[in-house]
């Protein structure tokens, strides 16, 4: 959340914290022992962690304690995404992919959409600001397999397919700004989009 401190996540619920830039790590508390695969604060004291089987966990003391949220899913979750008080957390069990939404900080949440096709996933997930996202989809299949890359201009409650890219499954995308953004490719490739994710190059 700074040059000093930061926070992992991981297998077994596990938690680590640093104030020190990284150079030392202490374990915290965690109300669960699903892997966690993301967390993202929203300022120095409140911020989330999601992973399997519908694990969400908040922290609203600067992650000195941690407790489980409640919501009506069993999706696996990989990725979030904070812009102001808004949080979007995205995950699939293979077969469906269901994107979730806290307007109030984490306090309440809400699926907002859902996408239901066999041997396609959620891989991540990016929004500018409350209203502007992009969402990567992997996909396989007897022919091809690639990423749909989405974008949203409505707070994720629709989403429009920009392009595809194929034979490359993307993930880990994050926007320097409204327009510049990188998405990083399971098979070594890196794309940029300078338009706010309609179009990507290698």
């Amino acid at each position: 959340i700074d040059k000093q401190h930061g926070w992992v996540v991981g297998n077994n619920g596990v938690i680590l914290r640093t104030e020190n830039g990284g150079g030392d790590w202490v374990v915290i508390n965690s109300p669960t022992n699903e892997n966690l695969r993301a967390v993202e604060f929203l300022n120095e004291n409140t911020g989330v962690a999601a992973g399997d089987n519908g694990a969400l966990i908040k922290t609203e003391d600067a992650g000195l304690t941690w407790e489980m949220i409640a919501l009506n899913s069993t999706i696996s979750f990989c990725d979030i995404s904070i812009a102001g008080q808004k949080i979007w957390i995205i995950g699939d069990d293979n077969n469906s992919g269901d994107l979730f939404c806290s307007n109030d900080g984490g306090n309440t949440w809400e699926m907002i959409y859902t996408m239901t096709a066999p041997n396609n996933w959620f891989s991540s997930i990016y929004f500018t600001d409350e209203e502007n996202g992009c969402l990567t989809q992997c996909f396989t299949s007897f022919w091809w397999s690639g990423t749909i890359i989405k974008t949203s201009h409505d707070g994720g409650l629709t989403w429009n397919e920009g392009i595809t890219i194929y034979n490359d499954w993307l993930g880990s995308m994050s926007f320097c700004n409204s327009s510049i953004g990188y998405c990083k490719g399971y098979y070594d490739g890196c794309y940029k989009t300078e338009d706010g994710g309609l179009t990507w190059t290698v």
